[in-house]
């Protein structure tokens, strides 16, 4: 604002009042504006200490995440070295459980001569296994699977559902 601004022209009682009154308005929106702007800076101001409060709030907690990431780091270190170690120790435990039991096998093949009747064997236990389905789903209505393993279905009330449906049919 200059000295030539704040001249106002002369009249017969005082200055110019509509110079006057443009040029205060001038100034009010002026001010408004720097007004504006000094709540901006405020703000800005607030935001910026709160900030930087929070900055030194988690800088404080930097050293303790750092610790707690290395003691992490060092468990899951140590967890994955034991499994390792388990894996290795139960391999070769189980290494030694066929060893063994290999072994014993072979002795009895020797000593019984089974090993000539392996497919005899194995036929026999498959024609015994027929015959104790067919024995279960006659008896007791249990229909096996394609696996050989017996299923019967029950339902609610505890009866299966083939003596259900008999029931049903003679009614």
């Amino acid at each position: 604002m200059s000295k030539k601004e704040l001249l106002f022209k002369k009249e017969l009682h005082g200055y110019k009042k509509s110079e006057v009154e443009e040029r205060i308005e001038r100034y009010e929106r002026r001010i408004e504006v720097l007004e504006a702007q000094i709540a901006l800076v405020d703000g800005l101001k607030e935001e910026n200490a709160r900030l930087a409060k929070e900055t030194e709030t988690l800088r404080s907690k930097e050293e303790e995440v750092k610790n707690v990431l290395a003691a992490a780091t060092k468990k899951a270190f140590d967890i994955k070295t034991d499994m390792k170690l388990q894996y290795a120790m139960e391999t070769e435990r189980l290494k030694l459980f066929k060893t063994k039991w290999t072994g014993a096998y072979d002795d009895l093949k020797k000593k019984y001569g089974f090993d000539k009747d392996a497919l005899l064997v194995e036929s026999t236990v498959t024609d015994v296994s027929l015959k104790i389905e067919n024995l279960l789903n006659k008896d007791f209505g249990i229909r096996t699977d394609n696996d050989g393993r017996g299923r019967q279905t029950v339902d609610k009330s505890g009866r299966n559902k083939q003596a259900r449906r008999k029931t049903e049919r003679r009614t």
